[in-house]
């Protein structure tokens, strides 16, 4: 089993608090012209989905990063992965939220959280060909 240095709990967490603070706020202007009590539903909905969603997408990208040899392979699958429980976690929390503004809503946490997953994978990459001290 391929280990990488650091603490994947203080990954989570610190990755988890600023999805939802970013994402939360993006989904309250995002619906802010649905009225107060529609944007603000939006926006506890994106904090609340951000938050453990970055908690289960980290383990996601942190457990299918070990499973292929070639790391080109690791940083694929992983970010594929963490791309398509992303999708299907958020765009269920605002179907069943009424989230009026599903695609604007959700656009920012797609395109930016591919980035970011793909970011992090790369980062555990980097970590793991480090030498241990």
């Amino acid at each position: 089993m391929t280990t990488v240095r650091g603490s994947a709990n203080t990954r989570r967490v610190v990755s988890a608090l600023g999805a939802a603070a970013l994402y939360g706020t993006w989904a309250f202007h995002a619906n802010h012209g649905h009225g107060l009590g529609r944007a603000g539903r939006a926006a506890l909905t994106q904090v609340c989905t951000s938050f453990l969603l970055t908690v289960l997408v980290v383990s996601v990208v942190e457990a299918l990063f070990r499973v292929p040899e070639r790391a080109w392979a690791r940083v694929a699958l992983s970010t594929a992965g963490a791309v398509l429980v992303t999708m299907a976690v958020t765009v269920t929390a605002h179907t069943l939220a009424g989230t009026p503004e599903l695609l604007r809503t959700v656009a920012l946490s797609f395109t930016l959280g591919t980035a970011l997953n793909l970011g992090y994978a790369l980062n555990l990459l980097r970590l793991l060909a480090r030498p241990r001290r």
